[in-house]
């Protein structure tokens, strides 16, 4: 069973995010470079207070 001629023709979320949010796409387009070059690091700290904290808020 085939896709749809509007299927295959729809625009890719990336497109579509350029879009409606340039400033959005170029960061999460610098996002994918970092994370698949290897250079995309995680503050594991802020990490964590934040996940504390959003805990903590909930009760």
């Amino acid at each position: 069973m085939g896709l749809s001629t509007a299927a295959a023709t729809a625009p890719a979320p990336e497109q579509i995010l350029l879009e409606i949010d340039p400033a959005r796409a170029a960061k999460v387009e610098a996002l994918r470079e970092q994370y698949q070059s290897g250079s995309y690091e995680v503050d594991l700290e802020k990490v964590s207070e934040k996940l504390i904290e959003a805990h903590l808020e909930s009760y």
